[in-house]
């Protein structure tokens, strides 16, 4: 979204003006104004060929009233123009003596106007629609605390067609109605509004709503399209009116200084082909012949479930590493080919990757899924489990990396909490299906108290300052560290597991922190450390800590049950911290999804993300990473990328899953692959440019003036 300063005219350049009206026309665009310097019967307009650079069209405007006399403009506002058949129909507010009204008045020029009576009192917002009729009769949308159809045969005599439309106002009290443009569209009536905050002074936001063409009063659905930042706060300034164009939507504004500027929507019309708001959260599309994967019954090894796919894009095709489970209940890798990003093209027929390690579950191989591992009997009975199975290489992710294939999975023997591992392969190799990957290494170590065993990891695919950048989970949040070399192991380092967000230094370091400990006051919130018995081993305590409200110290923002080893292990420094958001869909716990993406924007990441609002759903979302700091975010979708809503991601071993592992760029088209339901593989598409332009507009967006000459 661009923030665009317009010139007028030069002759205005030196005096004050007050915007009226924007309006196109023939591919022109006419900015409607009344300079300091102007007759109180006179306004001026401006045209321009590109919306940018303007010249005088006409400097002596005006609206002739019955007894030939011409309207006092200084006393007129609002104004919106609509084309109805060879003439032009405007709408303005007129206010005299503390009352207003809402009149209508025509020209076939746009600088010869006549009145042609009253429409409404109390003095409201409204507009015409364009070119439109409904039996006959001219429709017009007006009001400012809930939305009034109107009807005509002559422009002059109106009668209500329906209305008050309450549906527009979530809450009528303290909020105020503009409209800026309708226009007939092929799905309906599409009503552009501003919504104004009246209890904050110049608060607005953009909704658009769609009402039925048969039945103009009818809505069909309303939609937030944009909210005012900080930052435009700043520029205390009022809406002037909208244009919508092609695929394209512009809002004007007008400063209190005088400067106008556009916010311009490039991609519009894609609000009105999808029902979840397209700049709240960017919009992304499943593929209707999902799943792309499903298990193949007389293949014994993934009989089960085949999910959880990563991707790379290489030689013109989509390469699929997916998790699948068979009869032996053991999780292996499988692999897929497929041309175009959607459809499977090759298959191959046995694993290309299997536990060989005991901490991923070579034991299971070799004996069975029904054999007891220690104090557990594996099937379904130990609390590790995560999806069908019973332990194996899970969840695979896979970066190219200095000529190699990098693979990042969790690693779960049966018995104790999965850990993450990877191992490498040439590129050569994979694609010459010689499987000759490198002996795994774990990434974590050995976990000692539940929630610490570190899952979800993968490889960026470049260094940054010279150092390989890990990111990886550690319940709830998902961590970003720097490191040399990938030597890892018992004598070298682990992956640290993270500490909650806001946790002070002071009540990090285990030897200090007791548990019962005075209540420690952040910007989040009240941290208050407590003690926890272990699901595991009745006789072990952990420690944990809670985020309480700063007003309602009853109230529990966040849980952090579990946040440091006991064990002494040393632990890398992370650098840095990505947490879930509280009150947020996001707001329990968050991991890596895909490996992230470079584009020119950032690192696009894919995440999968579980809210406390509704625990039992794992969702999808989208961030933008700073290029040099992974750590950093730039822009986080305010609302979920992928809901489970599909039969295929509510029917399975686990229901109400979306679980991404794996995402390119192919073309100009985003593929995100993700495992439904624990069971079967998918894919979600969408255009990547239109894709970034959506996550940048929604949540943390900040507006970037641009000026034009």
């Amino acid at each position: 979204m661009k923030k665009k300063l317009l010139k007028f005219g030069r002759q205005l350049t030196p005096y004050k003006a007050r915007a009226l009206a924007v309006f196109s026309n023939e591919n022109k665009l006419y900015l409607l104004y009344q300079s300091s310097m102007s007759s109180v019967g006179l306004f001026q307009i401006d045209k321009s060929p590109n919306g940018v650079d303007f010249s005088l069209f006409d400097d002596s405007a005006s609206i002739k009233i019955s007894d030939g006399k011409k309207e006092n403009i200084a006393n007129c506002s609002d104004f919106r123009i609509s084309k109805a058949g060879q003439h032009f129909f405007l709408t303005y507010k007129n206010t005299l003596n503390k009352k207003s009204h809402l009149e209508g008045a025509n020209s076939s020029d746009l600088v010869n106007w006549e009145k042609l009576g009253r429409i409404s009192t109390p003095g409201e917002t409204g507009m015409l629609v364009p070119e439109f009729k409904h039996k006959g009769e001219y429709v017009l949308y007006f009001g400012e605390q809930s939305i009034i159809v109107a009807s005509s045969r002559d422009l002059i005599k109106w009668r209500v067609l329906g209305g008050p439309i309450n549906q527009l106002m979530e809450n009528s009290k303290g909020i105020e109605i503009k409209i800026a443009e309708v226009k007939e569209v092929e799905e309906g009536i599409l009503l552009i509004y501003y919504l104004k905050k009246i209890k904050r002074k110049n608060i607005f936001s953009i909704k658009a709503a769609l009402f039925d063409k048969d039945s103009p009063s009818k809505i069909l659905w309303d939609k937030l399209i944009w909210e005012q930042s900080k930052e435009f706060e700043k520029k205390n300034s009022l809406p002037l009116g909208a244009i919508l164009g092609g695929n394209k939507l512009v809002a004007y504004w007008q400063a209190k200084n005088g400067e106008i500027f556009t916010l311009t929507f490039p991609y519009f019309a894609s609000v009105l082909t999808h029902i979840k708001p397209a700049f709240i959260s960017p919009i992304i599309s499943k593929f209707k012949k999902n799943p792309i994967l499903e298990p193949i019954i007389h293949h014994f090894w993934e009989s089960k479930a085949v999910f959880n796919p990563t991707a790379f894009y290489d030689e013109g095709k989509v390469h699929l590493v997916y998790r699948a489970v068979g009869d032996d209940d053991v999780s292996t890798l499988g692999y897929a080919v497929s041309h175009d990003g959607v459809n499977i093209h090759k298959r191959h027929k046995s694993p290309i990757y299997v536990p060989t390690q005991p901490f991923e579950g070579s034991e299971l191989v070799a004996r069975g899924h029904c054999t007891r591992v220690k104090k557990y009997k594996i099937h379904k009975k130990s609390p590790y489990v995560s999806g069908p199975g019973v332990g194996g290489c899970e969840d695979p992710r896979i970066t190219k990396l200095e000529g190699r294939l990098y693979m990042t999975y969790a690693a779960f023997n049966g018995y104790e909490q999965a850990r993450s591992a990877f191992s490498s392969i040439s590129v050569d190799d994979f694609h010459n299906s010689k499987w000759n990957w490198e002996k795994p290494t774990l990434m974590t170590a050995k976990p000692t108290v539940w929630g610490t065993g570190g899952k979800n990891a993968c490889f960026l695919s470049e260094k940054i300052n010279g150092k390989y950048v890990i990111m990886h989970r550690f319940w709830p949040n998902i961590i970003v560290d720097y490191v040399d070399d990938l030597e890892f192991g018992e004598d070298s380092k682990f992956l640290r597991t993270g500490r909650p967000l806001n946790l002070p230094d002071d009540m990090w370091d285990k030897g200090r922190f007791n548990t019962g400990a005075v209540p420690l006051g952040t910007d989040s919130g009240w941290v208050v450390s407590y003690g926890t018995q272990s699901k595991i081993d009745k006789n072990r305590y952990n420690i944990g800590v809670r985020l309480l409200d700063k007003d309602n110290t009853k109230k529990i923002l966040a849980d952090y049950k579990n946040i440091c080893d006991p064990d002494g292990t040393e632990f890398l420094e992370s650098e840095g911290i990505i947490a879930p958001r509280a009150h947020a869909w996001d707001s329990a716990k968050i991991g890596i999804g895909a490996p992230p993406i470079k584009t020119d924007e950032g690192w696009l990441l894919i995440y999968q993300a579980v809210g406390y609002h509704d625990s039992s759903k794992y969702k999808a979302g989208a961030m933008l990473l700073d290029l040099n700091n992974p750590a950093k975010v730039l822009y986080r979708c305010s609302s979920p990328l992928l809901e489970p809503t599909e039969s295929y991601e509510n029917e399975g071993h686990k229901a109400g899953v979306i679980y991404p592992c794996g995402a390119v760029i192919k073309n100009d088209d985003l593929l995100v692959y993700y495992g439904g339901a624990d069971t079967v593989s998918c894919v979600a598409h969408a255009n990547i440019h239109e894709f970034l332009y959506q996550l940048k507009s929604s949540g943390n967006a900040t507006l970037k003036s641009e000026e034009l000459h």
